[in-house]
């Protein structure tokens, strides 16, 4: 019978600094997750959520630059794809948003077309 695994109590009235990580990290991650939402929520009012959606893609695109590039692993056609089709998406959002707001003009003036 061995005393070494049982917790001897503490004559402090704070808890031991390993009971208390746990604690920090979810405060933490709790004050990053508040700035995210509020920076992504400010950036989707000014811009778009296209340009939201894009920019995190793009920050993944950076880390497959970077693999490919300087640690010489190539990326999977997979990634290559979902970039494309997201790209493509994006212009084919932009160019339907311009057509509509052609059309709401031609409408506006009296053009029935």
């Amino acid at each position: 019978y061995s005393d070494f695994n049982q917790q001897q109590p503490s004559a402090s009235l704070y808890p031991p600094r390993d009971v208390m990580y746990p604690y920090a990290y979810f405060v933490g991650f709790n004050i990053s997750m508040i700035g995210v939402y509020t920076i992504a929520s400010l950036l989707i009012s000014e811009c778009s959520a296209v340009i939201f959606n894009l920019s995190i893609l793009s920050s993944d695109a950076y880390i497959l630059f970077y693999s490919r590039v300087v640690m010489k692993k190539p990326g999977t056609y997979l990634f290559y794809l979902s970039f494309f089709v997201t790209i493509i998406g994006a212009i084919l959002f932009q160019v339907a948003e311009f057509a509509t707001d052609a059309l709401r003009e031609r409408r506006k003036n009296g053009d029935k077309k």
